[in-house]
């Protein structure tokens, strides 16, 4: 629920706005916002709404960065002034861009992961998991490569390997996520020519 609308300004197109920044959070942490407060604390924030500072959800330190472009329409979403946050027409304009851009960078890195798969044949389980444990945090001088990462931890998974079973569950569950995200772009587009065809 926006802030204004705590505050009992009432619903505004603004109001859906900060609630779709809300939920790409919640999609892609896999937590409630503000997860980590207590009851009262979470009162206490409510009482204090509007008020400086404009608190928004932090993210759990085991959370993959988000991509900037998503993590910059979050932001946007949440403004604390509802005439500071984006339309839905830019929610939507945005949404495609990110997508395409994902899309991209994807295929463009195929080739490349193909031939990192190919040298990692007939490496134990334990070795995959390493090997993504590295693209994974970026340590062991690699750079970071969540789809580097996906791919090893998958292959780690097949052969059994528990740690390598969840953090593949875990990436899995974050690609359904930005698929879900995908979603919602259609889903406001929708929306959108619906009121402006039919008024409803």
């Amino acid at each position: 629920m926006s802030p204004e609308r705590l505050r009992g300004e009432g619903t505004t197109p603004a109001d859906d706005i900060y609630a779709f920044a809300m939920m790409i959070y919640a999609l892609w942490t896999d937590c409630d916002p503000f997860y980590h407060l207590s009851l009262s604390e979470f009162y206490d924030i409510l009482e204090s709404v509007g008020d400086e500072p404009h608190l928004r959800p932090s993210f759990p330190p085991d959370v993959p960065a988000m991509p900037d472009e998503l993590s910059d329409l979050m932001k946007d979403c949440w403004k604390p002034e509802p005439h500071d946050r984006p339309n839905i027409d830019e929610v939507v304009q945005r949404l495609d861009r990110i997508s395409s851009s994902q899309v991209h960078l994807t295929t463009e890195s195929s080739s490349v992961e193909d031939s990192v798969i190919a040298r990692m044949e007939g490496l134990s389980a334990t070795d995959l998991f390493e090997a993504a444990q590295a693209f994974h945090h970026g340590k062991d001088s690699q750079k970071q490569d969540l789809n580097r990462a996906f791919q090893l931890y998958a292959r780690a998974a097949a052969l059994s390997h528990p740690a390598s079973q969840h953090e593949f569950a875990f990436f899995r569950d974050r690609r359904n996520a930005k698929g879900l995200v995908r979603s919602c772009a259609l889903v406001f587009a929708c929306c959108k020519f619906r009121v402006a065809h039919f008024g409803i």
